[in-house]
């Protein structure tokens, strides 16, 4: 009992220490596992008729599951205060490899969306780098100017931060990531000591659907999404082909 406690406490410590929690850490390996495990199951045979490998896309994934853990140690070392430093840097980031989904030849597109750039070796969405840019780039703002934050009219500036990043979702036709934008913004607002009150919640609710209403009625395919949400059993060979797959696999 005595060396499983010793065991536990050397291993806790050593990673509270590094700046990573083995709890979140150990959660983390275990779903990336399971995931590797989907994907092997899921692309072997595809993998081996297109390739000649029945691994080659469990491979490439691994890789890239390694490099991440690599990444993720690392920045784990650093102290997220200094994070400040270069908030508006990060941002600004951020939005420029947005804007260069739509520069030809480096942006890349797939089923009419402009979203992904193509690095030659792999493609990637910069919408995945814009949420941690974006967390990065209002709370720097927040936290230096906490005066200006007692009114409303302090938090106008994060706001236009994250309806620059939407203006660009829509165009790269993103909603699910103006969603998540949005939410972020609207989370880091309230984390932020912004007292929320009943008539705030409902402007700025009315406001979000009217927005989404106008999104999604601007292109045929999302109303069409959202048609085979409310009616999943029809054209199962269509629009309601994934879903459907997903059913018969569970069952």
């Amino acid at each position: 009992k005595s060396i499983k406690v010793f065991i536990q406490r050397f291993i806790l410590s050593s990673f509270v220490k590094s700046g990573i929690i083995f709890t979140f850490l150990f959660t983390l390996i275990i779903l990336l596992a399971i995931g590797l495990v989907a994907l092997s199951s899921a692309s072997s045979y595809y993998a081996l008729t297109e390739y000649g490998d029945s691994s080659y896309y469990l491979v490439r994934q691994l890789i890239f599951a390694v490099a991440g853990i690599v990444v993720m140690i690392i920045v784990s070392k650093i102290d997220y205060k200094e994070y400040k430093k270069y908030g508006y840097l990060i941002y600004i980031i951020g939005i420029a490899l947005m804007l260069m989904v739509f520069i030809p030849g480096i942006g890349s597109s797939a089923k009419g969306a402009q979203r992904w750039l193509n690095l030659g070796l792999f493609t990637f969405q910069p919408s995945e780098i814009m949420k941690l840019s974006l967390i990065i780039g209002m709370s720097t703002y927040i936290v230096k100017n906490q005066k200006k934050m007692k009114t409303w009219k302090g938090y106008i500036v994060p706001i236009c931060m994250a309806g620059l990043v939407c203006v660009l979702m829509y165009f790269q036709s993103h909603l699910s990531g103006a969603i998540v934008m949005l939410a972020i913004c609207g989370i880091i607002i309230i984390s932020a000591g912004f007292k929320v009150k009943t008539r705030t919640i409902i402007i700025v609710g009315l406001t979000a659907i009217a927005l989404v209403a106008a999104f999604l009625f601007s292109e045929e395919y999302r109303l069409d999404r959202v048609k085979s949400f409310l009616d999943p059993e029809s054209d199962i060979q269509g629009g309601n082909w994934q879903p459907t797959q997903s059913l018969y696999a569970i069952g």
